[in-house]
């Protein structure tokens, strides 16, 4: 402790949790065993968040200020891993 006069670290940015994840697909009416591709960032940075894409070719996508800054609007509200909350980058 005595050598180390700061740490660094890199925060995930939260991690929403399966229930989200359930919501979005339930919005988009798209079963679990239909998701062919799943993403959160899209085809890109920063691209849809999240991606879905069924095995029929339908497609569910999000926008990232929308899911992640506006609680997930009609598909919402976001909800994250249990950890998230004890996580000092998460308060």
């Amino acid at each position: 402790a005595e050598l180390c006069k700061c740490l660094l670290t890199i925060s995930c940015g939260t991690f929403a949790d399966n229930d989200c994840v359930d919501r979005f697909l339930a919005h988009h009416d798209i079963a679990h065993d239909e998701v062919q591709e799943w993403r959160w960032r899209g085809h890109g940075c920063p691209g849809p968040c999240p991606y879905a894409r069924a095995r029929d070719g339908r497609e569910a996508k999000g926008e990232y200020v929308d899911f992640w800054y506006r609680n997930g609007l009609e598909a919402g509200p976001l909800t994250y891993q249990w950890r998230c909350n004890m996580c000092s980058d998460f308060l």
